[in-house]
């Protein structure tokens, strides 16, 4: 039997169905929560001597991957090989995991950066939103 068949003639589980949509929402809303949580002031100090500066290119390469696995799940999709569009969605789900991990760390212990504070004291003056010029806006709009 091919792999479309195998598939496509498996049993609907709908109790395993409605088990998954709620841990969707939980899931989902448990993300939402940390996202509003990590825009407070207050952040969790970190031990001496740990530096969290190298999670932000962590956070472009899983991002990246994750693309990867998502374009790849694309490729075999196409070409009819799900269990290639299968493992590079499980690819794509463990790494985007990982990356949510990380960056709820990294944004729970560090303050937040903002795009053209030339001084770094955490307040964009008018002065320095108009010497980030247009490149402020691009920059928020693809973020």
């Amino acid at each position: 039997m091919s792999d479309r068949n195998e598939f496509v003639s498996r049993p609907v589980l709908d109790e395993r169905a409605k088990s998954l949509k709620k841990l969707v929402w939980i899931v989902s809303g448990l993300v939402l929560l940390l996202v509003v949580m990590m825009r407070s002031p207050y952040k969790i100090p970190l031990p001496e001597g740990v530096e969290l500066s190298l999670l932000p290119p962590l956070h472009a390469l899983l991002n990246t991957l994750v693309a990867a696995c998502l374009l790849g799940g694309l490729f075999f999709l196409a070409r009819k090989n799900y269990k290639g569009h299968q493992r590079c969605m499980t690819g794509a789900l463990v790494l985007s995991g990982l990356f949510l991990l990380s960056y709820v760390a990294y944004h729970f212990t560090t303050t937040e950066t903002l795009f053209g504070d030339a001084d770094g004291n955490g307040k964009l003056t008018d002065e320095e939103s108009e010497t980030a010029g247009s490149a402020r806006t691009v920059y928020l709009s693809i973020l």
